[in-house]
C-alpha cells in the first residue's frame, strides 16, 4: 500500500504574524482567562472560547487592513 504524504502538525501550529500566540500580551491574557479553571483541556477550551466570544470587541463596520490590526496581540 502506498503511503500518502501527511504534513506535520507543527506546520499548522506555528505562530504567524496574525496568530501570534507567543506574544507576551496574548500569553498573559490566556493565563488570566484560565485562572481558576481546572487542568482539563475541555474546560480550558470552553473558558477560552467564551472569553474570546464575550470579551474581545469587534466592529464589522470598522475594518483596517494593516497586518498589525489583524493580529491576536492587537486585540489583547
Amino acid at each position: 500500500m502506498r503511503k500518502l504524504w501527511m504534513p506535520r502538525m507543527e506546520n499548522y501550529l506555528r505562530a504567524t504574524p496574525f496568530f501570534d500566540y507567543d506574544h507576551p500580551a496574548v500569553d498573559a491574557w490566556v493565563r488570566q482567562q484560565l485562572t481558576g479553571i481546572p487542568e482539563n483541556p475541555v474546560a480550558q477550551i470552553k473558558a477560552l472560547y467564551l472569553a474570546v466570544r464575550d470579551s474581545i470587541q469587534y466592529n464589522p463596520y470598522v475594518f483596517r487592513t494593516e497586518p498589525r490590526t489583524l493580529s491576536a496581540s492587537y486585540a489583547s
